[in-house]
């Protein structure tokens, strides 16, 4: 009989350990993808990130190449990197902010700095933009 008290409190002890457990931590790892509306058109995004504790790093594959993501981080459910665009002859460092929820994760992108390039254009940013980011299955 004490064996089976014994058994059955071990049982509900683990039970109640287990169900107490935090969920896992959600993750920015993946592939993810965005488009952008701008004065240029529509401008499609593939990023392949990776995060390693707080570092973020990873790539961005648009219609002007490929290239790596630069000074990335990871903070709880808030990541942010820096990448250059060259729209119009013109090089513009846009720095992304986003908030992850689920598969999702909401981008706020924003010219940094912008260097006038050879070619017809001119300034080729503005203000900040949005966009929401699909995990890829």
């Amino acid at each position: 009989m004490h064996k089976l008290i014994a058994l059955n409190l071990f049982a509900l002890t683990f039970a109640l350990l287990v169900s107490a457990a935090p969920p896992a931590a959600e993750t920015v790892d993946g592939t993810w993808t965005a488009s952008f509306d701008s004065f240029s058109g529509t401008q499609r995004y593939t990023w392949e990130l990776s995060s390693d504790g707080e570092k973020l790093s990873g790539k961005v594959i648009s219609e002007s190449g490929e290239q790596p993501i630069r000074e990335g981080s990871v903070k709880g459910n808030k990541v942010t990197w820096t990448e250059t665009v060259t729209s119009d002859g013109n090089r513009t460092r846009m720095k992304y902010e986003g908030t992850l929820k689920g598969d999702k994760l909401k981008l706020t992108r924003t010219p940094v700095d912008q260097t006038a390039q050879s070619g017809p254009g001119g300034p080729g940013f503005g203000g900040s933009d949005s966009a929401t980011a699909k995990r890829s299955k």
